[in-house]
Order: structure tokens, then sequence, then C-alpha cells
């Protein structure tokens, strides 16, 4: 609706953008779990960055949260994402999944799990895993899902790229920290006089740059 739309529009925070996408699929009837994968800003991966898992499997959910399924990968869930182009995964084909898939399928007790590409006008940024335990998911099921997902793929790239870009300063921001502080010491260190005054400070150095557990 245009209220939702209004507020995918105005939100830049990935995680934000996430909890939307939740709550739509929530809604959804029919399905038992998903996992929303992002391509990471290497393009070597697809990250899980949101996932939903319903009775036992509730409490692992942070376990697999940022599981990596490398785009390198030959297999059914990489090629939808690659060919833009969702797939149904089963036991039927499920050996033509990667090893990392294959095992939350045999130990998620999965039936059928559906592989949804989510795609901007130009590019594909991951995919959207959804599965049920004890059904095959129906084709209506697949149209509301995809319905639900396809106001967030833009504003979802945006927010990547936006997150890269934090990434990004707050490195640069913590050489630049470094090296005013690796300057002081310099500073510092020239300005004594004794071998022991060098080598406490050169001690006090090591420490404050590389925090040991006590």
């Amino acid at each position: 609706n245009i209220q939702l739309l209004r507020k995918i529009s105005a939100t830049i925070e990935l995680t934000d953008l996430l909890h939307f996408l939740s709550e739509g699929l929530e809604r959804v009837k029919g399905i038992d779990g998903y996992l929303v994968n992002l391509v990471d800003e290497e393009q070597h991966n697809l990250v899980c960055q949101s996932i939903s898992l319903e009775g036992p499997l509730k409490a692992m959910e942070k376990t697999y949260l940022h599981m990596k399924f490398p785009i390198a990968d030959n297999d059914l869930h990489i090629n939808a994402f690659k060919n833009a182009r969702s797939i149904s995964i089963n036991t039927e084909n499920i050996s033509e999944c990667s090893e990392i898939l294959r095992l939350r399928f045999e130990r998620w007790q999965i039936n059928d799990l559906s592989v949804i590409p989510l795609v901007t006008q130009t590019d594909p940024i991951g995919t959207l895993m959804v599965f049920s335990h004890d059904q095959k998911l129906s084709e209506e099921t697949i149209k509301q899902i995809q319905g639900a997902a396809a106001p967030f793929c833009a504003s979802i790239r945006n927010a990547i790229f936006y997150s890269n870009l934090k990434m990004r300063e707050e490195l640069i921001r913590e050489a630049e920290e470094e090296h005013k502080n690796f300057l002081e010491f310099v500073t510092n260190t020239n300005s004594l006089t004794s071998s022991q005054q060098i080598l406490e400070m050169f001690t006090n150095e090591i420490i404050r740059s590389m925090p040991f557990q006590v």
C-alpha cells in the first residue's frame, strides 16, 4: 500500500528495511521459515542477513544469521540468484545443491523450499529462501511472497551501499586515529632521556594497541 511504500522509500538503514520485510512475510500463510540472503561487498558470498525459524529451531536463529553461501558454488540456489529466476528445491533435486544447503534441508526437515531472487532493475542483490516442513509451497503462496518482497529491492540495494560506505568511513576514521596515536608515541619517545622511560612507554603502547584478555 501507499503507506508502506512511503515508509520503505524513507528508510536507509538495512536492519529497518529487513524488519519491515519480515513483517510482510509473517503475514503470508503456508511458510514455516525463511532466510534473506544478500550479496556481500566483494560479490563473493550471499550472506544471511535475516532469518525466521519456528518451533525447536527458533533458538538457532542467531547461529545461522550471517551464514554464507559462496557465489562460486554451481548449485540451484546460486543459479537462481545469477539467473534472476525462482526455483523450487525438494527431495528430488536437493542433491544438486551445495553441502551447506543440503545439511540445512535435512536437519531442518524441509519438505519444499523455494528460492526467490531479489532483483533491482539492473542487478540481483540476493535471494529469499522460504520453506515448508510438511507441504509443497503453492504457486499462490510464491506469488504472495514475491509481491511482498518486490517493493523492497531497490531500497535494500541503496541500504547495502550506505552500510558499506559507513563501514569504509569507520575504517578510515580508525586508521586516522591510529596514525595520530603513533605520531604522539614517536614524539613522546623522542623527548625521553632514559632507556627505562622508553621501555615503559613502548610496553604501554603495546598493551594499548593489543588489548589482552585478563
